[in-house]
């Protein structure tokens, strides 16, 4: 066997998996799993937001918030700015008004 032929047989499937369909498999929302820690800096955030006025209804969701907080590590005064600087660059460019 030459190595070109070893390397098509390696390519081929090995079997089959073999599933059972009929047993449901347990499954768990990502909306149901929360860390506590990450739950209260979303509150955090979203409570400076709406004093500051910067938390429009179209953007008051937990996972964008949470996800803002994790490119910023979870600073609040970081993710605060970059949240500000979203807003500013949707306005500028008019990415809310697209389908209007």
């Amino acid at each position: 066997m030459n190595a070109s032929s070893k390397f098509t047989h390696s390519l081929r499937k090995r079997g089959k998996r073999k599933i059972d369909y009929r047993v449901p498999i347990p499954s768990v929302s990502i909306e149901d799993v929360r860390d506590a820690r990450e739950e209260s800096a979303v509150l955090e955030l979203r409570q400076r937001l709406v004093e500051r006025g910067c938390l429009p209804p179209r953007h008051d969701d937990y996972h964008t918030l949470l996800r803002f907080l994790k490119a910023r590590d979870f600073d609040i005064e970081k993710t605060i700015q970059m949240w500000e600087e979203m807003l500013m660059w949707r306005k500028e460019y008019g990415t809310d008004t697209i389908l209007e």
